[in-house]
């Protein structure tokens, strides 16, 4: 009697079940594209009016670094990056190259110290890059790309000091002609405040300080320093975090 009993609760409480599910998939069907656009609603949202948050839940911020680095927004890269080495590429990506030298300072391997070189030559500091290839290659004589940068690099530096010296002879022994254009108000201005320059600097001190090396560069009509300057062998961006930026020289060995 009790055994029955038993069954027929639990029957029971079967068919009941049964039939809450079969309305809780007939509602669900019915409404199922209506739910499915109202969460892809509320995601838009939140995406829209916090995408970072939004970015945070499926990428790391080094992931979402190597998504913005791969588009080419290498400053907004250098700012998701907690990567050391992959934020000093990003800034060296972004044209910020006094920042990534700063970077790459914390490091001492050769491999880092030539792309801190690098980063110095292309904000035109061409005597610090210098020291540093020729650094580089007292440990690593055969080193191809210390090598190759650290020639362009005394080229422009022998173009400065032909350039400085050119110009003080001319200031010295005759009046500075002034070209075919005419040159006046600011024009006479500029040319004027070149010649004071070449009286108070000597060649070292333009390569070492940024602008008054570009003062000079800019008064040369064919400059072969900025020709020299597009051919540094650059950095090669490496296709995933799991390693480094490589120089043009580790990839061909």
């Amino acid at each position: 009697m009790v055994n029955s009993s038993i069954k027929f609760i639990v029957n029971e409480l079967t068919m009941v079940i049964v039939s809450s599910l079969s309305k809780v998939s007939a509602w669900y069907t019915k409404w199922r594209t209506r739910i499915m656009v109202f969460l892809i609603i509320i995601g838009a949202l939140f995406a829209i009016l916090k995408p970072q948050s939004f970015a945070d839940l499926w990428l790391t911020r080094d992931q979402q670094g190597m998504l913005l680095f791969n588009m080419g927004y290498y400053q907004q890269a250098s700012n998701h990056f907690s990567l050391v080495r992959w934020q000093a590429f990003s800034l060296y990506g972004a044209e910020e190259f006094d920042q990534s030298a700063i970077l790459y300072d914390q490091f001492e391997d050769e491999i880092d110290q030539i792309a801190r070189a690098n980063a110095l030559a292309h904000a035109r500091r061409y005597v610090a890059a210098k020291n540093i290839y020729q650094q580089v290659l007292q440990t690593v004589p055969n080193n191809k790309q210390a090598k190759h940068n650290l020639a362009l690099v005394q080229g422009i530096i022998d173009e400065v000091n032909r350039i400085a010296e050119s110009q003080q002879g001319e200031a010295g022994d005759s009046p500075q002609e002034l070209g075919d254009d005419p040159q006046t108000g600011d024009g006479a201005k500029k040319k004027e405040m070149v010649l004071k320059v070449a009286e108070h600097y000597d060649a070292s001190q333009l390569l070492l300080d940024p602008k008054l090396n570009e003062m000079w560069l800019r008064q040369v009509q064919k400059d072969p320093a900025r020709f020299l300057a597009n051919k540094f062998q650059m950095q090669t961006a490496p296709t995933s975090l799991n390693s480094r930026p490589l120089t043009t020289n580790e990839e061909s060995q």
